[in-house]
């Protein structure tokens, strides 16, 4: 007798969800930046304090774009 040759189809892999895949990590939404206060001394050094409602990186402010518009402080300067 003759033996028939039988197809053999593997099931497909079982992954386990837990297995190979990185936990995604939710971090909470950033809140948006929020001044706080502002202070502004034009009498003495014309100096100009903010606080913001979280931690800034001060190296990336571009100080050309705050602005004060203090009209007593320009007569002085004339």
């Amino acid at each position: 007798m003759m033996e028939q040759a039988t197809s053999f189809i593997p099931a497909p892999r079982r992954r386990s969800p837990k297995h190979g895949r990185p936990i995604a990590t939710r971090q909470p939404p950033v809140e948006p930046l929020t001044l706080v206060s502002a202070v502004y001394d034009g009498e003495v050094d014309l100096v100009l304090t903010l606080t913001f409602s979280r931690a800034i990186d001060v190296d990336a402010i571009d100080g050309a774009a705050i602005i004060v518009n203090d009209p007593g402080a320009m007569l002085d300067q004339l």
